[in-house]
């Protein structure tokens, strides 16, 4: 069985606390399938990665700091190792149950699967009802930029690289995503973003190409998060709060108005802690 490759991405201007732990927990949870790591380095600052003695096996890519943590996964899987399997994870990840690796492998070896994550948003909502409730919010683009709404802006990012919209905006949240070389390289790998906004809409892009492509997305638990988890959405963790969360998500533009969308949102922040994902940077 030949290894899959786990690229990790690093800011280095962070400490390395996160890094570590996270590497600590690949090596003491069971994967599930063999892997070897990579860490890419986003160098905000020139300074080398030390990593303990018991991760000095690990190869160590470094990069300029551009296309945030996507762009550290798009040099990755260029210029490391190569492999058919890649796990691509940030560095805030932490590992939460055995098989974390086997579990995407096993839905990745289905020819028709091309991209797995933990959490498949956006399910069977058009652009239009996206833009009902989305645009409210401003597109973060660069310094100078006209303002315009969040969706307006991602759909504006996504057809001048030549993305295909289709008429869905169903996709996987890159935080964590796992891929086939031959997926990758049928694609053109993953795009660069250069402003928050535009990385955004480079998220968005690799969910759209790979179902213009005719392969499918998948969720690789039935809820998000069962085996790798995020701490900015460590309050998806319990399931039935999930599937709330999943609901309103999923089935509140339908019934309100963008005025009394925006004030549930408000109510849902004040309530879990954390902001709807479109207002996360």
């Amino acid at each position: 069985m030949k290894p899959a490759l786990v690229i990790i991405s690093h800011y280095n201007a962070w400490p390395t606390d996160q890094l570590v732990a996270l590497l600590d927990q690949i090596h003491d949870i069971p994967s599930g399938h063999p892997f070897q790591c990579l860490v890419v380095v986003n160098q905000a600052i020139d300074r080398p990665l030390e990593l303990p003695e018991r991760h000095s096996e690990h190869r160590i890519l470094y990069r300029e700091n551009t296309g945030y943590n996507i762009g550290a996964w798009e040099y990755g899987w260029r210029n490391g190792p190569p492999a058919e399997y890649y796990l691509f994870l940030q560095e805030e990840c932490q590992i939460a149950s055995p098989n974390w690796l086997g579990s995407f492998v096993r839905l990745l070896s289905r020819p028709e699967v091309g991209v797995v994550g933990e959490r498949l948003t956006f399910r069977g909502l058009t652009w239009k009802r996206i833009e009902f409730f989305q645009n409210g919010y401003p597109f973060q683009g660069l310094p100078g930029d006209e303002p315009i709404g969040h969706v307006d802006g991602l759909k504006r990012s996504l057809k001048a690289r030549g993305v295909p919209l289709g008429r869905r905006g169903d996709h996987l949240q890159s935080f964590i995503l796992a891929s086939r070389r031959n997926v990758l390289e049928a694609i053109d790998g993953f795009m660069i973003g250069h402003s928050k906004g535009d990385a955004i809409a480079c998220e968005l892009a690799i969910s759209l190409m790979t179902v213009a492509r005719g392969m499918k997305l998948k969720q690789v638990g039935t809820l998000p998060f069962r085996y790798i988890h995020h701490p900015q959405w460590m309050f998806l963790e319990n399931g039935w709060f999930t599937l709330v969360i999943e609901s309103i998500d999923r089935f509140l533009p339908l019934a309100l108005t963008a005025s009394a969308k925006r004030t549930v949102y408000k109510v849902k922040k004040m309530v879990t802690g954390k902001p709807h994902y479109w207002e996360i940077p």
